[in-house]
């Protein structure tokens, strides 16, 4: 008798709002579902990759973020043609659709939640990444990779999954935002050898700056700059070009300011992290890099209690608000003071209602005409 070939029995096309490097993807229709992905994080994390449970997973992507990234799903009725090759990283695992018979995409705090119609019962599930070009910051908010998840049913629970193939950054220079993560010393600006206008291309594309090339402080303080020209091109010029001493109070300001909006006053080690750089003095762990902060927001128990006990529709909203802040005040230590208030600007204003507010008392505070 001869084998049946694979038969694809659903595509579906999608855009995902990805930050944080991760997204969500679950077959688990209960209230608690939420939670159960909450702690994934803190796992997938550990494992630098993946981590899943029966019904659901957390996939980290080798990219910060992707606010346009594309994603296919795929519905076999059996495992379909090998192509591993064609692609830059692949994991695989179990999950079990529950009889609601819905697949969940999401990576809050992002867009909204993807849900796909999917015959209950358990798959194999294969996810497919490609289109790298760093690990952490991307460069842009927009950095093309391609992402695709296909699914068959589970035939053994016994079956030995096939190893990972997991993208490394090994034609990539280090950048300044990835040695800040590293916690590598950064040169201040004030002592780098710099043009007063730096040197473009005809061909050079300004696309991550709004179509306009930066100006020399911009491009030498580099990582969220580019995002802040996106809310206010003329308060980033301005915080670029004052002085390091004003630079200094409004990174202060707007870690502060971040950490009272997100209601972290009264969580000691978020405290402890103000303290410090309210004293000019090194950040202690876990503000010793963007990743480590955000982890201990995702994990600390008092903070998740906390999500807990808000409705489900803002628990994804309260963890975003906090792990912008906790995003400000790490980036308030960093060793460029220009690099210090743009990015803590950045991460104070973005996830907040009233951006323009805040934007505005930046300006009035600390930067007077």
């Amino acid at each position: 008798m001869v084998a049946s070939s694979p038969s694809l029995i659903a595509s579906h096309r999608l855009s995902l709002v990805m930050d944080y490097g991760q997204f969500y993807l679950s077959g688990d229709s209960s209230p608690d579902s939420q939670e159960d992905l909450e702690e994934l994080v803190g796992e997938a994390l550990s494992d630098g990759t993946i981590a899943s449970s029966q019904t659901s997973a957390v996939v980290l992507s080798p990219h910060q973020n992707n606010f346009d990234m594309q994603m296919a799903i795929e519905v076999w009725d059996q495992k379909p043609p090998e192509d591993r090759g064609d692609w830059d990283q692949v994991v695989d695992l179990v999950v079990e659709i529950d009889q609601d018979g819905t697949l969940l995409l999401d990576s809050p705090p992002g867009g909204e939640p993807h849900r796909v119609t999917i015959d209950p019962g358990r798959y194999r599930v294969e996810v497919c990444g490609r289109g790298f070009v760093a690990l952490g910051w991307p460069g842009s908010i927009e950095p093309g990779d391609t992402w695709r998840i296909r699914l068959w049913p589970a035939i053994s629970t016994t079956d030995a999954l096939p190893p990972r193939k997991l993208w490394t950054e090994t034609d990539t220079t280090t950048s300044d935002a990835d040695s800040a993560e590293a916690g590598l010393e950064l040169t201040p600006t004030s002592s780098r050898t710099m043009n007063d206008s730096p040197t473009f291309s005809p061909g050079d594309d300004f696309a991550i700056w709004g179509g306009i090339p930066p100006t020399a402080e911009l491009l030498a303080a580099g990582s969220m700059a580019p995002n802040l020209c996106l809310l206010d091109r003329a308060l980033a010029e301005a915080i670029a070009s004052s002085s390091p001493t004003t630079q200094r109070s409004i990174a202060r300001w707007a870690a502060r300011t971040a950490i009272e909006r997100a209601n972290l006053s009264n969580t000691q080690w978020v405290q402890d992290g103000l303290d410090a750089v309210e004293e000019h003095v090194a950040l202690p762990a876990p503000f010793d890099g963007l990743f480590n902060a955000r982890q201990r927001v995702e994990t600390d128990p008092a903070l998740r209690r906390l999500r807990a006990r808000a409705k489900p529709a803002l628990r994804n909203q309260q963890l975003g608000r906090q792990v912008f802040a906790v995003s400000s005040l790490t980036s308030a230590g960093a060793a460029d003071p220009a690099r210090a208030a743009l990015d803590a600007t950045y991460y104070a204003v973005v996830d907040d209602e009233e951006t323009r507010v805040l934007l505005g008392e930046i300006r009035s505070k600390f930067l007077p005409r």
